[in-house]
């Protein structure tokens, strides 16, 4: 008698290093069901085909899960963490970077851009849980270009936010990344 293994729906935006080992990593003791938002840079309007293509994978497959796993936020996260409220499921978003920051000086971060800013707080408000790979990603005081904000994290601009947050490192090896 096999036992079945619980399903991880996984949202992420390109098939980078980390996210295969990710799937990798998560699919020995879970069913992992991927879906990839990428996006041509050049063209913002394929948004929208690729907003109704994930309405439909979550129709079919939140059901059916346990997790809503998405790996950093932006506009390929406010429906899986939407479903997952309306569906009762957990949703984690895993933060890395430029979903955390607003470098209006070089025009980087996605608290920079107006339309990805509230889809990433959106998405932060409504995740069961937030878990930054680093604490800096979650609050930071800044003082490197004073014409970029005075502090930058998750917490800094979406100020009051309720959802739980672990920091956890991304992981590597000693031995080979040693000084």
């Amino acid at each position: 008698m096999s036992l079945q293994k619980e399903c991880i729906l996984y949202f992420f935006v390109g098939h980078s290093t980390f996210v295969k080992k990710e799937i990798d990593i998560l699919s020995k003791n879970h069913e992992v069901v991927t879906f990839n938002f990428e996006v041509n840079r050049s063209s913002k309007w394929m948004l929208v085909p690729l907003f109704f293509s994930q309405l439909f994978f979550l129709l079919k497959k939140t059901g059916k899960s346990k997790l809503l796993l998405c790996q950093f936020s932006g506009y390929h996260t406010f429906l899986p963490v939407v479903f997952a409220k309306v569906f009762g499921k957990k949703s984690l978003i895993i933060s890395g970077g430029t979903d955390c920051v607003s470098f209006p000086s070089i025009g980087y971060g996605n608290f920079s851009k107006t339309l990805l800013r509230w889809f990433t707080t959106q998405s932060f408000k409504l995740a069961s849980h937030i878990a930054p790979k680093h604490e800096t990603l979650w609050f930071c005081n800044y003082n490197y270009e004073n014409d970029d904000f005075p502090s930058q994290g998750i917490s800094f601009f979406i100020p009051g936010i309720k959802t739980a947050h672990t920091t956890i490192p991304n992981g590597y090896d000693v031995e080979k990344f040693s000084n």
